[in-house]
This record gives C-alpha cells, structure tokens and sequence, in this order.
C-alpha cells in the first residue's frame, strides 16, 4: 500500500518521489494553481531548480508571469532543457585546451604587470601555475 502524497509540501530529495509529486500536480485541478506557485517558490527558496523546473512546466505561461521565482524557475527549465545529459569527450578536450590556453595568457599578462609595477625584470626562478 503506498502512502497519499501531500501536495502542501515538498517531497524529499528522492528522485522517486519527485517523479509521484509531479506526477499527482499533473493529476490535480486546476483551481489548484496558486498553491502550485508556492510550491515552486518554496522549490527556489529549498535551492532545488531541478523540481521547481519541472513544476513550473505545469502553469501556463500567463499564469503568475510577473513572479520572480517563475521567472527563476522558468529559467532553470530552459537551462535544463538545453544542458545535454552526455558531452562529446572530443569537445570537451577542445574546450579545456582552449580554456588552458586562455587561461595561461592571462596568467602571463598579470605576471607581467605585476613584475613591471615592483620592478623586477626577470626573477631567477619564476613560479608557474
């Protein structure tokens, strides 16, 4: 026998649960669209996008627009819809290398003024990250 699921609070971190939780707003009516506001608003404030990603895909798009926690929780949607679940390992070696590269440039570019500014020209043993 499983247990009511209880739509005035959050369900526990389980994935699982998530999946009955939403699965019972998509159930409810639809008069029950303020209460479902303050569940993704409380899904915000709990720091769980994740869920309030997906609840906020069961209010139209009209309803509650003006609120800044749809507006959050609409937005984390969008970044989990566009996040793909595996990377390609060839672009992802791509990216770090140019972030290396990138990211040495910049290194160089502060050793640099940070030299000129002290007055050292050229330490005997310069420290590399």
């Amino acid at each position: 026998m499983s247990k009511t699921l209880d739509l005035n609070e959050l369900p526990s971190r389980d994935r699982l649960e998530e999946d009955r939780y939403v699965a019972a707003w998509r159930d409810a009516a639809d008069d029950r669209t303020p209460l479902l506001v303050e569940r993704v608003s409380e899904a915000i404030d709990a720091r769980r996008p994740m869920l309030a990603a997906r609840l906020v895909g069961l209010i139209d798009e009209d309803v509650a627009s003006g609120e800044p926690h749809i507006a959050r929780a609409r937005s984390a949607a969008r970044l989990l819809i566009r996040t793909p679940d595996r990377v390609d390992p060839a672009i992802l070696e791509d990216f770090m290398s140019a972030w290396r590269r990138g990211r040495k440039m910049y290194m160089d570019r502060v050793r640099r003024r940070h030299r000129s500014r002290h007055g050292a020209k050229r330490p005997r043993q310069p420290r590399r990250r």
